[in-house]
């Protein structure tokens, strides 16, 4: 049976029911997607009239997988596999306090492919498309990559687990897979593969141990145990300020 563009996106609506409301930014704009989803966002590219193109494409995260493969097999699938993308003329900042130079330093990052999104897509009016309406989308939360390597593997949200043990292998971490509820916990964590600086590893580490980081990564073996190997480490944006 062929599923459609239209039909695997209600598909996704469906598994990743908000948990939250995000409310509209304007009165003349209305909500019709998930608020809680993390998405990865690439511009538009395509020639045609704004607004119906040279916006962003938003692709939420783990559409092809969620479980945790080796590199060989997690390329194979995305090579396999095209996740459908939907597009949005524009971004809405309303619910940040982001500065100017902010939104452009993060549009440049969108332009790179190397940033995450969470929010809202909302319709607004506009004469300029067939329905009456474009599609644009409200940021919540926003992140964007360490290093310029490719994201391989689950987007995860790693953590110390708080679990401590008189021998080896032990599960020190755990890691809740991005847009679902499915949670693993594994014994080692690696970041050769993540195409980090000394200082980058450090700060990535530092966070991890105060709380929780956002990475993508591939299975490893860590002599008995389970290891994940990170291959991409993102960053809240915009960053704190010391």
């Amino acid at each position: 049976m062929k599923i459609t563009r239209a039909r695997l996106f209600q598909l996704v609506v469906i598994l990743f029911t908000p948990l939250t409301a995000l409310a509209a930014a304007a009165t003349d704009v209305a909500p019709i997607k998930p608020a809680n989803i993390t998405y990865s966002i690439t511009p538009d590219l395509r020639r045609c009239p704004s607004p119906l193109c040279g916006g962003w494409f938003i692709t939420p995260v783990n559409m092809l997988t969620m479980g945790l493969l080796s590199e060989t097999e997690t390329l194979k699938m995305a090579s396999a596999v095209s996740p459908a993308a939907m597009y949005v003329a524009d971004l809405e900042f309303s619910c940040t306090q982001w500065s100017e130079a902010e939104k452009a330093e993060f549009a440049h990052a969108a332009l790179q492919g190397a940033a995450l999104v969470s929010g809202q897509m909302i319709e607004r009016p506009s004469a300029a498309a067939s329905n009456g309406f474009i599609n644009l989308f409200v940021v919540r939360d926003a992140f964007t990559a360490a290093s310029k390597n490719l994201p391989v593997g689950p987007y995860l949200s790693v953590q110390p687990s708080g679990i401590t043990c008189v021998t080896t292998p032990c599960p020190y971490f755990s890691a809740d897979v991005v847009n679902s509820n499915m949670v693993y916990e594994f014994h080692d964590l690696t970041f050769a593969k993540a195409g980090l600086s000394a200082e980058e590893e450090q700060a990535a580490r530092a966070q991890l141990a105060s709380g929780a980081l956002l990475v993508t990564g591939v299975a490893g073996q860590t002599g008995a145990g389970t290891g994940i190997n990170v291959t991409q480490v993102f960053w809240a944006y915009p960053p704190k300020k010391n």
